[in-house]
């Protein structure tokens, strides 16, 4: 009785945590916070619910970029070539050829958030989110075309890997899959028939295997006649795993738990080690670059960076 009792009040969690991000720009989170974090060979670059971008050589130190936006965004990826992009709500996407030295504003044709965004090469991109919405630019955002899909509900990821992006979705359709493959070349969507508890937070490519997760834990996709998946790390106590990374060799998972509870846990699957931090810092997002590792969210612009096993608190304003 006990234990069905506990289980139950795990669920309850989980579904006001989740409620509140089936539209991500509706958020009970009402301060400041990062959104996206991602990085170039030089760079990292950070997006906010407040619209700004900023930009650091070390992820300690943050300035500010010149984007002229006050429009939430959700999204934000870079190349080694200085190309940067981020999206967000209304649709909105800005384009940057230079490191953010300078940001265009594009029109996508969609009215709706983009929740994720990828830079395939410097002038095409893919943007993905509510309702199914795929679209590809191939002129660096200038035009758009969208692409035909066979889901209807909110993407929560895409990844880029080689040249398939694989998507993820925040809830099934009668049953349908959560997860999904988009050939670029062949312009094909194929389905990955595999069952999934929950919807997918994060997908990931590590040491040429591909990685996602869920609400039940952390997976490795597995294809050998057919998709399989195996069990490398299993969430509970509400953990939601935000974010996969490739840390020291070892997978590394970044989020929070009950009512926004940083959680780190580092050295999957050999020696997992948890961090907690206090309850007003929460991740949703993070990054390896330099020998670090960087997990971002909330709240007021908050980081927390480990380097040589000490962890430190930075703010980008």
């Amino acid at each position: 009785m006990v234990i069905f009792l506990y289980r139950t009040l795990i669920l309850i969690i989980l579904f006001l945590l989740t409620s509140c991000i089936e539209d991500p720009v509706k958020t009970r989170i009402d301060d400041n916070y990062i959104t996206s974090i991602t990085k170039s060979d030089a760079y990292l670059f950070a997006s906010t619910s407040s619209g700004q971008i900023f930009r650091s050589l070390d992820g300690e130190n943050w300035t500010m970029l010149d984007v002229n936006n006050t429009i939430l965004l959700l999204d934000i990826d870079a190349n080694s070539n200085g190309t940067v992009v981020a999206s967000g709500e209304n649709g909105v996407v800005f384009t940057s050829t230079n490191n953010g030295g300078k940001w265009s504003k594009k029109a996508t044709g969609k009215s709706s958030f983009l929740k994720e965004i990828v830079i395939f090469d410097d002038s095409t991109f893919f943007a993905a989110g509510k309702s199914g919405v795929l679209i590809k630019t191939s002129d660096c955002g200038e035009t758009w075309s969208t692409i035909s899909t066979p889901f209807n509900t909110q993407v929560s990821k895409l990844t880029l890997i080689d040249n398939t992006i694989y998507i993820g979705l925040r809830s099934n359709t009668e049953n349908s899959p959560l997860l999904y493959k988009y050939d670029i070349e062949l312009d094909i969507i194929s389905s990955i028939d595999i069952e999934i508890e929950s919807f997918i937070l994060d997908i990931q490519e590590i040491n040429n295997q591909i990685y996602f997760t869920d609400y039940s834990g952390c997976y490795k996709l597995i294809n050998n006649s057919g998709y399989s998946k195996e069990l490398v790390y299993e969430i509970n106590n509400g953990f939601i795993a935000q974010k996969i990374l490739d840390y020291e060799g070892n997978i590394a998972l970044v989020g929070y738990s009950g009512f926004n509870l940083g959680k780190i846990i580092t050295g999957i699957p050999i020696n997992p080690k948890t961090k907690e931090f206090e309850e007003s810092l929460y991740f949703n997002s993070g990054i390896v670059f330099s020998n670090k590792l960087i997990a971002c969210g909330g709240d007021e612009f908050e980081l927390a960076v480990l380097q040589n096993s000490s962890w430190n608190i930075f703010k980008l304003k």
